[in-house]
C-alpha cells in the first residue's frame, strides 16, 4: 500500500532510513530551482609582483596565472580580461595586497577597484596617515551583469601617497582576481 501524505510532526529523528522516489513521481515543478552550474568561472593570480607606483594613477593589475577558468573565458596571456560568454548576473572579486617598497611612506591612499568595459564600477580604498606601513589588503566583491558577447571585467589598483616611492601589488597566493555566474 502506498502512502499518500506524511505528516512532517509525526517523522523524529532516525525514522526514516532510506527513501526511494519513483522516477515518475518527480516533476519539474518539483524541481524548479534546483541544480544549474556556476559558470563560466574563473579565478587568477599575479605570477609576481607588480608596481603600481605612488602618484594616484589607477594601473591594470595583470593577473596572468589562471586557478581555473571554467568556459575558456578569461585571457590571462594578452590582455588580463574576462569576457563571459553567457548573459547574466556574476559575482566578481579582487583581492590585492599592496605592499610599500621603502616602507616609508606617512600618509597613503589605496585602492583596489573592478572595472567593466574599462570604467570603475566597484571600489575600496583605505587611507593610511601618520603611520608606517609595509603591508595593506584590499577587498573589492559585487555582483554585476554582464551581456554574454562584448561585456569585459578587468582588475585595477592605485597608490597616491605624499612620499615619493613605490608600491607592489604582491604576487602569488597573496591576490586573487575571479567571477562565477550565478544561478538564476
Amino acid at each position: 500500500m502506498a502512502i499518500d501524505k506524511v505528516v512532517s510532526a509525526s517523522i523524529t529523528d532516525g525514522t526514516i532510513a532510506t527513501a526511494d522516489i519513483a522516477d515518475g513521481a518527480v516533476t519539474s515543478v518539483k524541481t524548479t530551482g534546483v541544480g544549474g552550474v556556476n559558470t563560466p568561472a574563473f579565478q587568477a593570480e599575479l605570477s609576481a609582483n607588480q608596481g603600481i607606483g605612488y602618484t594616484g594613477v589607477w594601473t591594470k593589475l595583470d593577473f596572468d596565472t589562471e586557478f581555473y577558468d571554467l568556459g575558456s573565458c578569461y585571457d590571462h596571456s594578452s590582455n588580463q580580461r574576462f569576457t563571459p560568454t553567457t548573459a547574466g548576473k556574476y559575482i566578481c572579486y579582487l583581492t590585492i595586497m599592496l605592499s610599500s617598497t621603502n616602507n616609508d611612506f606617512t600618509q597613503t591612499n589605496l585602492s583596489a577597484a573592478l572595472y567593466k568595459n574599462g570604467s570603475g564600477v566597484y571600489e575600496t580604498h583605505t587611507l593610511i596617515s601618520g603611520a608606517l606601513w609595509k603591508n595593506r589588503t584590499l577587498n573589492v566583491t559585487a555582483g554585476i551583469n554582464f551581456n554574454g558577447s562584448s561585456d569585459y571585467l578587468e582588475a585595477y589598483g592605485m597608490a597616491n601617497s605624499t612620499t615619493a616611492g613605490s608600491t607592489n601589488a604582491r604576487g602569488g597566493i597573496l591576490g586573487s582576481f575571479g567571477a562565477y555566474k550565478i544561478i538564476e
